[in-house]
């Protein structure tokens, strides 16, 4: 769970400082102050059928036990983090970074349309 945590929480950071809303880019915010600053920025993943910010609501929980030694987590405590991880999360925060750097993976689909004559 910690190492799922820590990936999150590192992606979200940089998010944040490639959408430029964090005035000092060598600060690592903590979770705490991270997902204040996704819900008051705006902070959104198109495609993920929940809010960025109600994830990180939810898992601010875990993190805290987590990083602090707790070792009480539950098969039900990682069912939240399955949900999230199931539906997208890792994938929306690695789209969101592509879309902030502007790059693109080819072939698109559209690419791949144009070549199958869709």
């Amino acid at each position: 769970m910690k190492q799922y945590l820590s990936i999150i929480e590192r992606e979200v950071n940089e998010i944040i400082v490639l959408a430029g809303f964090n005035p000092n880019p060598n600060e690592h915010l903590n979770w705490y102050d991270m997902k204040n600053r996704v819900r008051k920025k705006g902070i959104t993943i198109d495609h993920l059928p929940y809010k960025l910010h109600e994830a990180l609501d939810d898992l601010y929980q875990f993190r805290n036990q987590s990083m602090h030694g707790e070792t009480n987590i539950t098969k039900e405590d990682y069912a939240i983090l399955c949900k999230y991880k199931n539906n997208g999360l890792f994938q929306g925060l690695s789209v969101k970074k592509l879309e902030l750097t502007n790059r693109v993976l080819h072939p698109t689909v559209n690419e791949i349309k144009e070549y199958i004559g869709i």
